[in-house]
């Protein structure tokens, strides 16, 4: 109910990965599509004993699980959020970790990428964000708008003021990007620090001269997955999908379908007694 009444107010929502998880990390916390303690892309399941591939064959296999296993998790995010009539129009991969395969896949549902990119597969510390917008050549065609003035942690050292450092980084960070033309002040906010720390990081991108806040809707989005096309131009959203368009929106619609049932069965044996 909160992301509706955030949606119907003009916010525009950016997939953060499906579920924000590998293996057996908290999810919200932990690395999607990443392995991180093999430091290398998805490859297999997170049960499974470690191939290191000796021969193209086994590089090949590999590779296709990681096709699937991202399909999957972009099309189950879209599909589940539709079902709830929330629109995403972008997609940031979870700690910005991803492959460059895993790029070119997901540029065939998304036209917009939002967040810092890995540059190669060699390590996920290798992240990169531009100050501009723009469409780098590994992104396939989609356009990547940045961020560039990082998230909010806690600083350890001082508890009196437990944000404290972070947002000075952020503020640092904010005055080297806006010294450039057409560039984006671009953070990240984890909802569970809070309202006020959050009025605080609202006040540093306020406190910025000759800059203006991006409505996402305004650009050219496209998010395409089986049976739904979800664009946006000029501020306005269009969704283009069938009356049920997932297994999980069936399931959601049987649901609700019972329980209509159930208290009309129940209207129905009152009035009848009462009679």
């Amino acid at each position: 109910e909160v992301l509706k009444y955030m949606q119907k107010n003009g916010a525009s929502f950016v997939l953060h990965g499906y579920k924000h998880q590998y293996r057996e990390t908290e999810t919200g916390e932990g690395f999607e599509f990443w392995d991180v303690q093999n430091n290398r892309p998805i490859y297999q399941s997170k049960d499974d004993k470690i191939i290191i591939p000796t021969n193209q064959e086994d590089q090949l296999m590999l590779e296709e699980y990681e096709r699937q296993y991202i399909k999957d998790a972009i099309e189950n995010g879209v599909t589940e959020m539709i079902a709830h009539n929330l629109y995403p129009l972008a997609f940031e991969a979870p700690h910005y970790a991803m492959s460059q395969s895993g790029y070119e896949i997901l540029s065939g549902y998304f036209s917009t990428y939002v967040g810092q990119l890995q540059i190669t597969d060699q390590s996920r510390k290798s992240t990169y964000g531009s100050i501009t917008s723009g469409k780098p050549s590994f992104l396939h065609g989609m356009t990547s708008i940045p961020e560039t003035m990082g998230y909010i942690e806690k600083d350890i050292r001082n508890p009196e003021k437990p944000f404290a450092e972070s947002l000075q980084n952020m503020k640092s960070m904010g005055d080297d990007v806006s010294q450039y033309s057409e560039g984006y002040l671009g953070a990240f906010y984890h909802p569970y620090l809070g309202l006020d720390t959050l009025k605080e990081v609202i006040k540093i991108l306020n406190s910025f001269p000759n800059t203006t806040w991006l409505d996402l809707k305004q650009l050219p989005n496209k998010v395409e997955v089986e049976n739904v096309l979800i664009q946006s131009k000029n501020g306005e959203v269009s969704i283009e999908k069938n009356i049920v368009s997932s297994d999980y929106e069936m399931n959601i619609f049987v649901k609700n379908s019972f329980m209509y049932v159930l208290i009309l069965g129940g209207l129905l044996f009152c009035a009848v007694y009462f009679i």
